[in-house]
């Protein structure tokens, strides 16, 4: 914990379940946390408690949160959801009401400076291009946290980790939540689970993947591909592109749940996916020998009429 007296009588832990994708947030005076992590009866009570999705306690300090804004003087409004900018604002309050020096108030600005913005970045939220992997697959965690703390010293940032009666494991301390979001990071990321938001909804949720995975559910990846598939249409409008979706459309869909259900695999889900890499790829080079004028669309549609009877041909001997 920090030294300052004002700090002394506030504190936050955080319990991260990474089975059931919950996170627990409490807070209030130290003694009284402590008696809640260790089962003490009625504890509950006396502490302010809430129980989330996993994830959300970095994003409580995304670019959404303004606490150095409200320390510096500035009017807040704090979301009944983001409990980690509600402890920070009564913590500050506490630490106006007790008429703060400015050694203690510099100290507070820098660490709500750093927790600010300075690691949950936007980088961060959607994408998270700082983590590497190692050969095994792994994120290289410690490469990442070194990413994102920077320049900041950690031993400045004090923490405790405490067990609970029933074994479950609460990271303690004040407002130096630095050292808080790099346990968080690294007990996360050592789950290969990754807190983003989506790129469709802007639905926070967990990804399993730290790159590919950007979208919450499979309604928002339908309604994604829906988008994607109305732009091409717009600037693709000739009869002959809407041949090669409509093609292109059902071999691909064709392929895949022939995959799902089992009824395609080894070599023959190996050939099926050449021809039809080797045809999309050929399409694009045909497609635009179309616009430039060195195909003619009939040509292009006899092309299209081939493969659909190899296709057929083919499928009729594998399945």
């Amino acid at each position: 914990m920090a030294d300052y007296k004002f700090f002394a009588d506030m504190c936050i832990a955080i319990c991260v379940d990474c089975d059931n994708f919950k996170e627990i947030i409490i807070y209030g005076e130290p003694k009284k946390v402590f008696r809640y992590i260790n089962g003490g009866i009625f504890a509950d009570k006396s502490i302010e408690k809430a129980e989330r999705e996993i994830g959300s306690f970095l994003f409580d300090l995304s670019s959404d949160c303004k606490m150095l804004n409200y320390l510096k003087g500035s009017s807040v409004a704090v979301p009944d959801d983001n409990v980690t900018c509600g402890y920070l604002k009564k913590v500050i309050d506490k630490a106006l009401s007790a008429r703060i020096g400015e050694d203690e108030l510099e100290w507070l600005c820098n660490h709500l400076e750093i927790t600010q913005t300075v690691l949950i970045d936007r980088d961060f939220e959607y994408h998270q291009r700082h983590i590497s992997f190692t050969p095994s697959r792994d994120p290289n965690t410690d490469q990442a946290i070194d990413y994102l703390l920077g320049k900041y010293v950690k031993d400045d940032m004090p923490m405790m980790i405490i067990k609970g009666k029933n074994g479950a494991e609460y990271a303690v301390t004040d407002v130096s939540l630095v050292s808080m979001v790099e346990y968080y990071i690294r007990l996360l990321y050592s789950k290969s689970l990754f807190p983003r938001y989506c790129l469709n909804c802007g639905k926070l949720f967990i990804a399993k993947s730290s790159l590919f995975d950007v979208l919450c559910s499979d309604a928002c990846r339908k309604h994604r591909n829906s988008e994607k598939l109305s732009r091409y249409k717009e600037k693709h409008n000739d009869e002959y592109e809407a041949q090669y979706m409509k093609v292109y459309q059902r071999w691909y869909t064709r392929i895949r749940r022939a995959k799902e259900k089992g009824q395609l695999a080894g070599d023959n889900l190996q050939l099926c996916n050449d021809i039809f890499s080797n045809f999309t790829s050929e399409s694009y080079e045909k497609r635009n020998g179309v616009r430039n004028g060195d195909i003619s669309p009939e040509a292009f549609s006899r092309w299209i009429d081939n493969f659909e009877i190899q296709m057929n041909m083919l499928w009729v001997d594998i399945k």
